[in-house]
C-alpha cells in the first residue's frame, strides 16, 4: 500500500476501529449529536437561501433560450448553495465539537497504547479547558478562511483564472482538513503549530491521501455527520503508526 492510499483509507478505518472498540460510543455519541444539529440547520438555511433568494433571480421566459438559461443558473445556484452548506458545516462543525473531538482522540490513543498523557483528559477537565481547544480551532479556521479569500484573487486572472482557483483551492481544502483533524492529536503532544507544519509537510502523499479521505468522507450523505470523529479517530491513528522519528527513536 503506497503512502497515498494509505493515508486515504485512515479516516474510513475509523468506523472498524470504533466497531473493535465499543466503549469509545460514547465519546463520538455527543459529536454526532452536535454535528447533527448543525448540518440540519445549515441544510435548512441554505434551502431557505436557495428558495427566498436565489429562485427570485432566475431568469424567466417562455422562449427556448429562456428555459435554457433557467436550468443552467438552476445547476449552478444548486452547485453553489451545496458548496456554502458543505464548508458552513464543517467551519461550525469544528469549532462546537472540538472539546469533544480532543476527549475522543485521547481516549483513542489510549485503547492503542494503554498509555495516558500526563495531562489525562476527562470530560469536567476538557470542559474547563474548552475555550482555549475552541481558540485553537479557530485559529486553525482562520487560516482556512484567509486563504481560501486571498485565493479569490485569482478570479481576476484572464482564461485560466477560474481552472486555477478550482484546482487550487481544491488542494487547499485537502490541506485544511489534514491540518484540521491531525492538529487535535499534534496539539496534545505539544506539537507548535510550525512543528505540525513539519510533520505533514515529510509525509506529503500520505497526508494528501489522508485529506482526500476525510474530503470524500465528508461528502457522503448521512456519512458526513460521522465524518469529524472518524477523521479524528484516523488521524491519531495516523499519528500512532508514523510518529515523528525523534518519538520513534525515544528522544
Amino acid at each position: 500500500m503506497t503512502g497515498f492510499t494509505q493515508g486515504f483509507s485512515y479516516p474510513f478505518r475509523g468506523f472498524g476501529f470504533l466497531r473493535q472498540h465499543p466503549r469509545l460510543l460514547k465519546y463520538v455519541a455527543l459529536p454526532f449529536a452536535i454535528n447533527t444539529t448543525i448540518f440540519t440547520l445549515v441544510v435548512y438555511l441554505g434551502l431557505d437561501f436557495f428558495n427566498s433568494w436565489v429562485t427570485e433571480l432566475l431568469p424567466q421566459g417562455d422562449a427556448w433560450f429562456w428555459v435554457a438559461l433557467y436550468y443552467v443558473v438552476w445547476i449552478l445556484a444548486v452547485a453553489v448553495t451545496a458548496v456554502l452548506v458543505f464548508f458552513t458545516f464543517v467551519v461550525v462543525g469544528n469549532i462546537v465539537a472540538s472539546p469533544f473531538n480532543d476527549l475522543l482522540c485521547e481516549r483513542v490513543e489510549l485503547e492503542v497504547t494503554g498509555r495516558r498523557d500526563e495531562g489525562k483528559l476527562t470530560l469536567g477537565s476538557v470542559l474547563k479547558e474548552a475555550g482555549a481547544t475552541i481558540v485553537r480551532e479557530i485559529r486553525r479556521i482562520w487560516m482556512f478562511v484567509v486563504g481560501m479569500v486571498l485565493l479569490l484573487m485569482l478570479l481576476i486572472v484572464p482564461w485560466i483564472g477560474w481552472s486555477l482557483y478550482s484546482i487550487l483551492s481544491f488542494l487547499f481544502t485537502l490541506y485544511f482538513l489534514t491540518v484540521e483533524y491531525t492538529g487535535f492529536v499534534l496539539d496534545r503532544k505539544g506539537f507548535s503549530f510550525k512543528q505540525q507544519r513539519q510533520y505533514i509537510r515529510h509525509r506529503r502523499l500520505m497526508m494528501m491521501g489522508f485529506g482526500l479521505g476525510a474530503f470524500v468522507l465528508l461528502s457522503i450523505p448521512f456519512l458526513q455527520l460521522l465524518a469529524i470523529p472518524m477523521s479524528v479517530i484516523g488521524a491519531t491513528l495516523l499519528y500512532l503508526e508514523h510518529p515523528p522519528k525523534e518519538a520513534a527513536d525515544g528522544t
